[in-house]
């Protein structure tokens, strides 16, 4: 075999070969993608991670992966949706948005009691990802359930490719609003609603009590509205009502009827059996997810009836129920926080039926937020030394 040789056979094969599948060929993989049942943690297996796979040649090649998973994830979820129940109330796909700077959260659970578990924050703006072009955070771990929590380990930690930190997830599922709450007091919901996606519990499954038979009376919300000189808002009262002003700014801790701290709303013909607080004060320091952790220990100090996303004047807000007796709205405005506090009691049904979350909703409609004319507890250190 000489060169000449050699030069006319490359050419030969340039000109000769197929590079076109076989005829069916295509269809054949089609079809036996669409009947191949995915499962579940694959999903997480086939997202694109520059840390894991190495710098990539090109933005085409990385968008091309990006695709090809995205593509592979629908086909898993469409999968997921048409398949049997969820083994556990914690199986399946979660959502949340993270109140630091908005980005889509999602949160994957596997079959059984050690399901495996992936997390993944779409736009990570944390130290962790700061060197990172691609800013999607991702976890992969295994997860223990007890009872109604959810624990779940990342032993390879997480991050978006260049650093991996410390991850730990711990989530208490509230079968009322079938939502899941994080450490962080961050609220998940289900990315699929329908009955396939829940298991309840036998108790869940018993049936709803009879509706009482005459409805609670409406209560008008258009008598007055207060306005707050020391928390920096206003807020609309039903008619009739009465109005405590704080005496002072709010530094910390619980606030009741009695607290000199907040703003009292109430009805005199019934005291501490049905009152409103609002109260706010700047954050000192903490991020805002901090700063609703320290405030939902003692507003809901116990296992919670219900939580959510809310919105409030236009701003980020985060809604407990506690208990029948007890709602609770905490607001995250640029540079402090407010809270809005419903007490209904329970020894009266018809005030709980009445003055439940949802007229608190509809009360928060007529909240006008003004931060900036809030009055804050003058610190030692700002005091001005005698000259």
């Amino acid at each position: 075999m000489n060169d000449r040789f050699s030069s006319q056979l490359r050419q030969h094969l340039v000109e000769t070969a197929n590079e076109r599948p076989a005829e069916g060929q295509l269809a054949a993989v089609v079809d036996a993608v669409a009947t191949t049942r995915q499962r579940l943690p694959l999903v997480a297996r086939l997202t694109w991670n520059p840390g894991r796979i190495g710098l990539l040649p090109s933005a085409a090649v990385r968008f091309g992966l990006v695709a090809a998973a995205l593509a592979i994830a629908m086909a898993a979820g469409a999968s997921l949706a048409g398949g049997a129940k969820p083994t556990t109330v914690f199986e399946g796909a979660w959502t949340s948005t993270d109140p630091g700077d908005t980005s889509a959260q999602i949160l994957v659970v596997g079959p059984g009691n050690t399901p495996a578990v992936y997390f993944e924050d779409g736009y990570a703006t944390g130290a962790a990802c700061v060197n990172d072009p691609v800013k999607r955070f991702v976890a992969r771990g295994l997860g223990e359930i007890s009872g109604s929590h959810l624990d779940v380990a990342f032993p390879d930690g997480g991050g978006c490719g260049l650093v991996t930190v410390e991850v730990a997830g711990s989530y208490a599922y509230i079968e009322a609003s079938d939502t899941l709450i994080d450490q962080d007091q961050l609220v998940w919901a289900r990315a699929i609603s329908d009955d396939r996606s829940t298991t309840k519990s036998p108790a869940s499954q018993a049936p709803a009590p009879p509706a009482p038979s005459t409805p609670a009376p409406s209560i008008p919300m258009d008598a007055a509205t207060f306005t707050s000189t020391v928390h920096g808002v206003s807020i609309d009262y039903p008619a009739g009502w009465q109005v405590r002003p704080a005496t002072e700014p709010w530094t910390g801790g619980e606030l009741s009827f009695d607290s000199p701290a907040a703003d009292v709303l109430f009805d005199p013909a019934l005291g501490v059996e049905l009152y409103l607080v609002v109260a706010s004060q700047p954050y000192n320091g903490l991020h805002p997810q901090q700063w609703l952790r320290k405030q939902s220990e003692w507003l809901c100090p116990g296992e919670r009836l219900g939580a959510g996303t809310a919105e409030v004047d236009g701003t980020n807000a985060y809604a407990l129920r506690c208990s029948t007796s007890q709602s609770a709205v905490l607001v995250f405005a640029e540079t402090r926080g407010y809270v809005i506090r419903l007490i209904a009691s329970a020894a009266e049904p018809e005030l709980t039926e009445t003055y439940s979350s949802s007229w608190l909703r509809e009360l928060l409609e007529t909240v006008d937020l003004r931060p900036e004319d809030a009055i804050d507890a003058v610190s030692e250190s700002a005091s001005v030394s005698p000259s």
